[in-house]
């Protein structure tokens, strides 16, 4: 969780002032004060909201974490279980974005 929760923070960062937002969800991982305070020590800057079990079931995760990658219609365009591959997403974020770039055009 903590290496997952840093890649996703320097992906964040790498990216800032992009038409590129990470937001992080969190399901039942103790109160609101505890997960602020986890966020706080490892770095974490990005918003993280907690979940509630029908958002769970919205998208069907079973195993955490998963990892979801949205284009800019909001629609899901990659996803994982289990720990993230940091290189392997920021690629993909990439890409996206060139996609958008080449769309406007």
């Amino acid at each position: 969780c903590a290496y997952d929760l840093g890649a996703l923070e320097r992906i964040h960062q790498k990216y800032a002032g992009q038409d590129v937002k990470i937001v992080g969800l969190v399901y039942n991982s103790g109160t609101r004060d505890e997960v602020a305070s986890f966020l706080s020590e490892l770095g974490v800057e990005f918003p993280t909201l907690m979940c509630s079990s029908e958002v769970r079931d919205a998208y069907d995760v079973s195993t955490f974490p998963t990892t979801f990658l949205l284009d800019g219609k909001k629609q899901i365009r990659y996803w994982m279980y289990g720990h993230l591959v940091e290189k392997h997403w920021s690629q993909l974020v990439a890409e996206l974005l060139d996609e958008a770039e080449r769309v406007a055009d």
